[in-house]
């Protein structure tokens, strides 16, 4: 949902530089940033809400600037630079080009980084053993640290390409997830399969709520995710199927990468859709886009914001049902992703990739992306026939 155009006429007006007496500088509002021209060439010099501190890096590095050599130290800290990050990434969340869930795990990472680094340590003086030493702070999985990573290093490049910073800092060769692949698969054969089995689904939807029962079905019948439940539209862009009667066809595109995804409903999960409808709270907390989502908690908040309720809620289901036996970290990697994941390994029998690919919202691989136009609805139903039979056999 795209953020309200504003209505005032007027531009704010740029803030006024307080200390002419010392020197004058100007507010460059698209960069945050007050600047000077020191012999041709414009400088930054700290962030607008703080021209004291501009004024005190002009002064310890005009005498260099003006000889022609750089300043040995660049002042922006981490701090400064983590939160003008996050400043741009909300306003990209308002403007509808990047999801809530994304900002959060972005802001996860930066507090992270500030935790370690400290927030007031500067861009320029972080070394490779800076870095190596976070990767140990965090205590990450694998996949969770290849993740925090790329996370981290998208605030750095953010900062140069705005230039908040001047180079980019050396991260060495221990920031990132050693050995990920391999990691990966002996975490797995350790955690056990990370699927449930029919008759484990069949006991969660039974013991489920309206509203729970009608995303775990989505989940199930087409692969829906926490994200793709909490954020499926009141609108329901459904249509009805000639074949099998009762079916219809959800066109739904991921919210996190907008890939066409169409999905087979299942008159199972039609009514229980029906039924978690006429579950919905009347009142919605005020937020951008709350008040269109299908599926609010019973406090009409979202599922998935900046807390995973649905995770959570999921996750005490499990336990209450018998499936997990505990809720500590690292007990089993079961969740509600588990059933995305259970779709498409039943899925995979059918043989038909593109097909499950096109449920699940995800690009077909290799030039067939690029050459493949439609699929035949057809065979999606096909698909979604098979998976419906194995969850519903004795």
């Amino acid at each position: 949902m795209t953020a309200a155009p504003r209505t005032s006429s007027a531009r704010a007006a740029p803030p006024r530089w307080p200390f002419d007496a010392v020197v004058h500088m100007t507010a460059d509002v698209a960069r945050n940033q007050w600047v000077k021209r020191i012999r041709g060439r414009l400088r930054s010099f700290g962030v607008l809400g703080r021209p004291d501190a501009a004024r005190d890096r002009y002064l310890a590095e005009v005498g260099a600037l003006l000889t022609g050599a750089e300043p040995a130290d660049d002042s922006v800290s981490v701090g400064e630079l983590c939160g003008l990050f996050l400043d741009a990434k909300a306003k990209a969340v308002a403007a509808g080009h990047l999801t809530v869930g994304a900002l959060r795990n972005l802001e996860a990472s930066t507090v992270q980084m500030c935790r370690f680094l400290g927030l007031g340590r500067t861009v320029a003086s972080l070394r490779p053993a800076d870095f190596e030493g976070l990767v140990r702070s965090t205590g990450y999985g694998p996949t969770r640290l290849g993740n925090f990573c790329v996370w981290a290093r998208m605030v750095f490049t953010w900062g140069l390409d705005q230039e908040q910073i001047d180079a980019l800092p050396r991260y060495g060769r221990a920031f990132r997830a050693p050995g990920a692949a391999r990691a990966r698969r002996r975490r797995r054969a350790a955690a056990g399969a990370n699927f449930l089995e029919a008759v484990e689904v069949r006991r969660l939807i039974g013991s489920a709520g309206p509203v729970l029962r009608a995303m775990i079905l989505l989940g199930i019948n087409g692969g829906l995710g926490n994200t793709d439940a909490s954020d499926l539209p009141l609108s329901l862009p459904v249509s009805d199927l000639a074949e099998p009667a009762g079916w219809r066809v959800l066109n739904y595109p991921r919210p996190k990468t907008e890939v066409e995804r169409l999905v087979p409903i299942w008159p199972e999960t039609w009514a229980a859709i029906v039924d978690a409808l006429a579950a919905r709270p009347e009142q919605a907390v005020a937020g951008p886009g709350i008040l269109e989502r299908a599926f609010l908690t019973p406090r009409g908040l979202p599922w998935v914001a900046r807390a995973n309720r649905l995770t959570l809620v999921f996750r005490r289901e499990l336990i209450r049902v018998g499936i997990r036996q505990t809720d500590k970290p690292g007990a089993m990697a079961l969740g509600f992703y588990t059933l995305r994941r259970t779709f498409r390994t039943v899925a995979d029998q059918v043989g038909d990739q593109h097909a499950a690919a096109r449920i699940m919202g995800h690009t077909l691989p290799g030039m067939a992306g690029v050459y493949v136009q439609s699929i035949e609805v057809e065979r999606l139903v096909r698909v979604a026939a098979h998976v419906r039979a194995w969850l519903m056999a004795d």
